[in-house]
């Protein structure tokens, strides 16, 4: 996208992108809740992983026939290399630009909220008392807030350049994981997810125009090849760490609500000292 799209239209390109998606995710959450009402839960699973995974072929065909723009042959970087030899310059780079190593340390804070993500739906199904087809429903209201999530970050994020988005959508979670912590009730747990959906498609919508606004075009490349490393890294991390909270603690998601609050203050702190890069250029 960094190719096809103005770094500073890439917001409300995602937004729009993301908004047919979650549309479309709207009815999936009524089909969930059928499936699941029908069917056995292993069963039904079973039935919905395979449907998913037809629709990620789907995806892939036609992103294949996604052609760039003819851009003319570059002069070869010194840089040029292997992943390890990227990632042995990486310190270096990342020294010379404070900017850059901020939003790397909140990128990896962010990571945290991926602590919370696998269990969340089976926290609210077990404290609400519901049936495993209400998960269902908690989809459907989470992608009516990642529709509002993506017309704010779309609106907001061209206007005044992705950081607000981002801080907005750190404070959403925030807020999320208050909820999460104390709510017991079935109309709670629709509203935290409408509020999810919201910080999470807010953020989506946001984070690559974020990064290429920052790096500038001439340090792109290795930017974001180590960006992406390590925010696997991160939530690679994060996953082990969701797991074995929920292997000591069975029976209670608070702990794993506490981490992920505390991760995305971090993130917090390090993005607020990020100079809005709409109007603030590093070189």
């Amino acid at each position: 996208m960094g190719k096809t799209v103005e770094a500073n239209r890439i917001t409300s390109v995602m937004s729009i992108r993301n908004i047919s998606g979650a549309i479309m995710g709207v009815f999936a959450g009524g089909f969930i809740k059928h499936i699941l009402d029908t069917m056995e839960s292993p069963q039904g699973y079973g039935v919905l992983f395979f449907i998913t995974g037809c629709f990620g072929l789907v995806s892939y065909a036609f992103f294949a026939f996604i052609k760039e723009p003819h851009t003319p042959p570059k002069k070869e970087s010194q840089h040029r290399g292997s992943l390890l030899t990227t990632l042995k310059i990486a310190p270096a780079l990342f020294k010379k630009h404070p900017r850059m190593r901020k939003l790397l340390w909140s990128r990896l804070a962010y990571s945290g909220v991926f602590i919370l993500t696998p269990f969340m739906g089976i926290h609210a199904i077990d404290t609400a008392g519901k049936e495993a087809s209400f998960l269902g429903v908690l989809v459907t209201w989470q992608m009516f807030g990642s529709i509002l999530g993506n017309v704010f970050a779309g609106y907001w994020g061209d206007k005044l350049g992705p950081k607000t988005p981002l801080m907005v959508s750190n404070v959403a979670f925030l807020i999320f994981f208050a909820g999460l912590f104390l709510n017991t009730s079935t109309f709670g747990f629709q509203i935290l997810f409408t509020l999810f959906g919201f910080a999470f498609y807010t953020n989506m919508a946001s984070r690559l125009s974020m990064d290429l606004e920052v790096c500038g075009t001439d340090r792109r490349p290795i930017f974001m090849s180590v960006m992406t490393f390590l925010t696997l890294i991160g939530i690679l991390l994060a996953s082990v760490i969701s797991a074995t909270l929920r292997d000591i603690s069975s029976t209670t998601l608070k702990p794993a609500i506490i981490i992920a609050s505390i991760a995305i203050l971090i993130s917090t702190y390090f993005l607020a000292r990020i100079k809005n890069p709409r109007y603030a250029r590093q070189h």
